[in-house]
């Protein structure tokens, strides 16, 4: 879709829970995936799994699934990586963006599960975008802002109505209210899905070499180089 009518056609959200922040040891205990043009909504998926694993109680406090509620309420893992798979691939081919708040995490985890079922990441398997990731989208055209930069504080940011986080596909739906309005920004209208696609991956860079200077000013490290790679980084080993 070219220009600003990409907005109002089909958008993709997509959202995971999951046991952790390592995207390259961590896994899915739930995924929600909401395919919506404007205000209609054309299908809805929102699952919970078994990660085959004990859900941590940091991660239970976010997300409030239990080791116990995946294992009664869950599927398989190997059986919600294929629904995903399918719905991101199938989205891919017929160009419909992929919307999510720090989309990168999401696709990571989902890369690193299909790494693990046979060795072929996503784009091995034929996604190629394009994605439209909402955090990194804000930290360009809004660069000053200081405040947190949540999914709720981006709702409240762009005077959408978040629905409750972390459940029941609300950050997916809230994601794509605000890809909606964000989309208006003068920086963004116009842009067809190819151009924002590949300016997200500059504009992600670009933080990333922000973010790192400043944690050395503080003492800190600087980020691994591969922190900086949207919106899959390259992977050394999975665990």
């Amino acid at each position: 879709m070219a220009g600003s009518s990409w907005p109002e056609g089909e958008l993709l959200g997509f959202d995971l829970e999951t046991t952790g922040t390592d995207v390259d040891s961590d896994v899915m205990v739930s995924f929600t995936l909401i395919l919506a043009r404007g205000d209609e909504l054309l299908r809805s998926v929102c699952q919970i799994v078994n990660p085959g694993r004990s859900i941590p109680e940091g991660a239970v406090a976010i997300h409030g699934i239990t080791t116990e509620r995946a294992l009664d309420e869950g599927i398989s893992a190997g059986q919600a990586l294929d629904v995903i798979v399918a719905e991101l691939l199938s989205a891919s081919v017929r160009g419909v963006p992929i919307v999510g708040m720090n989309l990168r995490y999401d696709l990571m985890i989902t890369d690193r599960a299909c790494r693990r079922a046979d060795g072929r990441g996503l784009v091995e398997r034929g996604w190629v975008g394009p994605a439209v990731d909402i955090l990194v989208i804000d930290r360009h055209v809004d660069r000053s802002r200081s405040d947190t930069r949540t999914l709720a504080a981006l709702c409240q940011h762009y005077k959408v109505k978040a629905l409750t986080a972390h459940g029941a596909g609300g950050d997916a739906h809230s994601s794509l209210k605000v890809a909606r309005r964000i989309a208006a920004h003068q920086d963004i209208a116009g842009l067809s899905l190819s151009d924002l696609h590949v300016r997200q991956i500059t504009w992600h860079r670009e933080w990333a070499e922000s973010y790192s200077a400043w944690r050395v000013g503080k003492g800190m490290d600087r980020l691994p180089r591969s922190e900086g790679v949207w919106p899959i980084s390259p992977f050394s080993h999975v665990r």
